[in-house]
């Protein structure tokens, strides 16, 4: 343990038991600036010997983005004799897994199953834990049916940092769930909030993302603005993230809003789309025809380079079916300038 940490925790042990976390967490700011009271919490997770710290600890780790202390920790509650210790570890490693694209989001749900407790905190993780895989599957329609679980496992949590950072997962979910219901004003609510507090680049990138699209129909450089602001986060971090942003994020919000000079992608049905907002409609159909089992989205962009009402009413059909009633709006926007232009195809 590093000296300054020790200074810090002598007077803290005079009980005789270790500090808790958040109580450590509210000395150090006193005397030092949050980067140095975040690194400080970080050593004193690998350290503590309370299997109490040691699962929220687990939970701090991973919202401040210490992902390789959090695989040590990790390791070090699946050794523990607690049965709770182990249950959670379990979930932070499945955590783990999935923000790092290594296990199949189904595997995740199989795995979630077999957890057994009666911890109402871990329960209301678990439930955290369907909704990001849920969104990750882009089934929308399923991320309602936790909110009564959530909220009511909210209200017996004790440990004021798992408060904390409970508290940013819960607007971090209504962000999304704002966001899918179409419903902005409460969308950029939640999201704003979570700027303010969050110290994860990671979820202040994902958080910029979801805001900038919160103004894509109706504000291009306020949704500019936000996606510039992920990618530069997430360079620090995360290089393919930083890459889908520039490929897919900003190619998107520029086509929606009818500017393509000097906006490039690797990506090529964004690539189709700026040929629509450039009006080379033949060159995006050539492309999008030449997708087969075409998602949602390029179903919309062919609906728009085609000036198809077949397929922008599937396009509409299948995002309002995974419950994406925001993204459904927009092959909707353009089937009824089709029919105020009078100029429908099939």
């Amino acid at each position: 343990m590093s000296k300054e940490l020790n200074t810090v925790l002598k007077p803290l042990l005079q009980s005789g038991e270790e500090p808790s976390l958040f109580t450590l967490y509210q000395a150090l700011q006193i005397e030092y600036e949050m980067g140095r009271v975040l690194s400080l919490v970080k050593e004193y997770c690998l350290q503590t010997v309370s299997e109490h710290n040691k699962i929220v600890g687990m939970e701090f780790l991973y919202m401040n983005d210490f992902l390789k202390e959090l695989e040590q920790a990790i390791e070090d509650n699946l050794q523990s004799q607690q049965s709770s210790n182990q249950n959670w570890a379990k979930v932070y490693d499945l955590i783990l897994k999935r923000r790092r694209q290594q296990i199949d989001p189904f595997e995740i749900l199989k795995r979630l199953r077999k957890i057994k407790t009666e911890d109402n905190a871990l329960l209301t993780m678990i439930s955290f834990m369907k909704i990001y895989v849920h969104l990750d599957l882009t089934q929308y329609n399923e991320v309602g049916n936790y909110i009564d679980d959530i909220t009511e496992g909210m209200e017996a949590f004790e440990d004021p940092l798992f408060k904390k950072y409970y508290q940013e997962r819960l607007d971090d979910f209504w962000m999304f769930y704002y966001l899918f219901r179409n419903e902005l004003i409460l969308c950029r609510k939640h999201g704003f909030r979570l700027l303010n507090q969050s110290k994860n680049p990671y979820k202040l990138s994902t958080t910029h993302i979801v805001i900038g699209h919160s103004y894509a129909r109706e504000n291009y450089e306020q949704s500019i603005y936000h996606f510039y602001r992920a990618k530069d986060l997430a360079v620090t971090f995360n290089q393919q993230m930083a890459k889908q942003i520039i490929n897919q994020n900003i190619p998107f919000v520029s086509a929606l809003n009818g500017i393509y000079e000097g906006i490039t992608t690797d990506d090529e049905a964004e690539q189709a789309h700026l040929a629509i907002a450039a009006g080379r409609a033949d060159e995006a159909i050539k492309t999008l025809e030449g997708f087969t089992n075409r998602t949602p989205f390029q179903e919309y962009y062919l609906g728009k380079a085609k000036q198809s009402e077949f397929h922008l009413k599937l396009a509409y059909r299948q995002f309002k079916q995974s419950g994406n009633f925001f993204i459904a709006k927009l092959p909707l926007l353009e089937l009824e300038r089709l029919k105020e232009k009078g100029a429908a195809s099939f």
